[in-house]
């Protein structure tokens, strides 16, 4: 397993076979605020490539890309699919607080 980051991710999905696109989470100075970094981690290569926030938009929302960033106010959290038609499909992240059973054991 490599490492690719030592900060935050907030955002990971795959850009190719070979690629991901990452969001990371960046505190700044005083630690009270932060700022993201979109990039493309190339995990044949191990570079990482730097990318816009327009170029991360697009690559995750299709060509809606601008509706719907600007209509969603956390668009990095949430994740989205492209479909044949071309419209977007969004869904919100759960967050999961619970026990992962297997078929030998019982919930709690």
């Amino acid at each position: 397993m490599k490492q690719i980051s030592t900060k935050e991710i907030v955002d990971l999905f795959a850009y190719n076979k070979d690629s991901a696109v990452l969001v990371e989470k960046r505190p700044l100075p005083g630690n009270a605020q932060y700022k993201v970094n979109y990039s493309v981690v190339n995990f044949a290569t191990g570079e990482q490539e730097v990318i816009t926030k327009g170029a991360y938009l697009l690559r995750k929302f299709g060509s809606a890309f601008q509706k719907i960033s600007t209509e969603i106010p956390n668009f990095v959290q949430c994740d989205a699919a492209v479909l044949y038609d071309r419209r977007v499909s969004l869904t919100e992240r759960a967050h999961w607080n619970g026990t992962v059973c297997s078929s030998t054991t019982t919930p709690r």
